[in-house]
């Protein structure tokens, strides 16, 4: 751990839409690394580690929110070494348009919301599932690449196939966290060769739960996420 890196806070302040669940951000305050800053940190130390450990994992999930930790030489590490390669980049108020996922060359799975896919692709216009198939293109052929899309659900795109998935919750309090939620779980069935299907309803399910979880508080848990699933099953 280097001890010169200040760690990435976010704080925002928000409040509740009347007599429903759901809340709205009025606004944030962000502690993010300055140039100066980063200019102390071990970068080379950091690549080294990243190179003699990166090959001992099964599966390398890539969150990339844009706040630094991800210059040229990390990136290509992780494509060059990575077993398996799991991407996600956000796109939010402090790298608006400048976190684009075409900026990585290889992900075996990729998951974006839709703005994140419009802007990768350049392109607000063509359906999701058009823009899916250019971007599994660029990657040299994902194995699958997700859009979630809010209420819509998700879109999926294996090879050829596209298949979606409806939103599992009417109930929604706060989305922060929910994409994230379902990319992890994608990540993970993916990386075990789940079928298609399945994996967007189990990231579904992640990511309902997540929407439910005001500011990221705490985790969606193993047990509810197989309550869920069950009472979906049953019904």
């Amino acid at each position: 751990m280097d001890k010169k890196f200040r760690t990435v806070v976010k704080r925002r302040f928000v409040e509740r839409h009347g007599v429903r669940d759901e809340y709205a951000k009025l606004f944030s305050v962000n502690y993010l690394p300055d140039s100066q800053q980063e200019a102390g940190i071990d970068r080379e130390g950091f690549n080294e580690s990243l190179k003699r450990k990166i090959g001992d994992y099964d599966v390398v999930v890539v969150a990339d929110y844009g706040h630094g930790l991800m210059d040229s030489t990390t990136m290509e590490i992780i494509q060059d070494k990575a077993t398996f390669l799991a991407l996600n980049c956000q796109t939010n108020s402090s790298n608006y348009g400048t976190n684009l996922i075409t900026k990585y060359r290889r992900a075996d799975i990729f998951t974006l919301d839709e703005r994140e896919l419009n802007l990768a692709c350049a392109n607000r216009t063509n359906e999701p599932g058009v823009l899916l198939s250019q971007l599994m293109i660029h990657f040299n052929n994902s194995r699958a690449g997700w859009a979630t899309l809010g209420s819509l659900g998700s879109i999926c795109m294996t090879g050829k196939h596209i298949s979606r998935t409806p939103a599992l919750t009417l109930s929604v309090q706060d989305t922060v966290g929910a994409g994230d939620g379902f990319f992890s779980l994608a990540s993970l069935c993916a990386r075990v060769g789940a079928p298609a299907e399945a994996t967007s309803f189990i990231a579904n399910i992640a990511g309902a739960l997540a929407a439910n979880i005001l500011g990221n508080s705490r985790a969606v848990t193993k047990a509810e996420l197989l309550k869920f699933a069950t009472t979906l099953l049953k019904i």
